[in-house]
């Protein structure tokens, strides 16, 4: 949880303040267990707003993440075979699936963090 945590700190995700001007939106952790090729566990965790409890243009105005559809992925590997181009895998530890806000979100710090 720390760890996630300074990522989401050191990444400028977003910043502690003392008071927020609106009521803050909840939050928990998500946990999960992944399985490393030698078989040894590797325990994750990651911390996700309450988005529920948002309000569409207060708090956000539109919703879009973009994604790789199967197929797309199917494809390039596919076309990288073909052409025996080499292919890289890559382990991102912290991914953020939205873009940029120009709203103020205010969040409740979780359980566990100062």
């Amino acid at each position: 949880m720390q760890q996630e945590y300074m990522s989401l700190l050191k990444n400028h995700t977003f910043t502690p303040v003392e008071h927020a001007r609106r009521k803050p939106i909840g939050c928990k952790w998500v946990y999960k267990t992944k399985t490393n090729p030698d078989g040894t566990l590797r325990y994750k965790a990651r911390l996700v707003i309450n988005g529920y409890k948002q309000m569409q243009g207060i708090d956000f105005d539109k919703t879009y993440v973009p994604v790789c559809k199967m197929t797309t992925l199917r494809y390039l590997i596919c076309r990288t075979a073909k052409q025996v181009w080499e292919m890289n895998q890559l382990n991102v530890v912290t991914t953020f699936l939205n873009l940029a806000i120009d709203k103020e979100v205010y969040m409740q710090l979780p359980e566990g963090i100062e």
